[in-house]
């Protein structure tokens, strides 16, 4: 081969190799973008609005224990004031207890304020054992006690009944909404 011959074939248009012309096709690879944080996957806003609820009734139920206990101690305190008082008599006694706990009931059940409020007598002290979770009142007990809001000079021992007071406010019970209305229909069925 002379040298002009070879000078003629490097002129020469060369031709492609094939896979070199497939690999100048081909391009970087691209990554996608990367997963924001924001916004989040469904499961995390059901799970962010069952938070929000849970907490939400974890409030309310921390609010209403906490005014039970608010009631409860403003009552004990009163209930310490009356057994205190060295003036009043064991009627006297009895009937500062009774506004007591008629109160604390009122404000326990403002749904049946008129039936609390008209409340007297057995039905009152009936109510009472129904509604407490530690010492009842004995049938003798509720009929001394209801005899002596109407004698002149009763003999009631004071010791007892704030006793029995401090008990039943200590650990009476606050009755669910839906057995509310039966406890309070059948014993104005014994009021009446």
């Amino acid at each position: 081969m002379s040298p002009a011959n070879t000078n003629a074939t490097s002129l020469a248009p060369q031709q492609p190799d094939p896979k070199q012309a497939l690999l100048a096709q081909l391009h970087d690879i691209e990554t996608p973008n990367p997963v924001g944080i924001w916004p989040p996957a469904i499961g995390w806003w059901v799970l962010c609005a069952l938070l929000i609820a849970a907490c939400a009734g974890l409030y309310t139920l921390y609010k209403r224990n906490q005014s039970q206990r608010i009631q409860r101690t403003l009552a004990l305190k009163q209930l310490n004031a009356i057994a205190t008082n060295n003036h009043l008599s064991g009627q006297d006694v009895l009937q500062e207890t009774t506004k007591l706990l008629k109160q604390v009931l009122l404000s326990s059940y403002p749904s049946h304020r008129q039936y609390i409020a008209n409340l007297y007598g057995r039905s009152w002290y009936q109510l009472l054992n129904k509604l407490s979770s530690g010492h009842q009142l004995s049938e003798q007990s509720i009929e001394h006690w209801h005899q002596a809001l109407y004698e002149k000079d009763p003999q009631v021992d004071k010791k007892q009944v704030i006793d029995f007071c401090h008990t039943w406010l200590k650990n009476h019970k606050t009755l669910p909404k839906e057995q509310r209305g039966p406890a309070f229909k059948q014993q104005g069925e014994q009021h009446a």
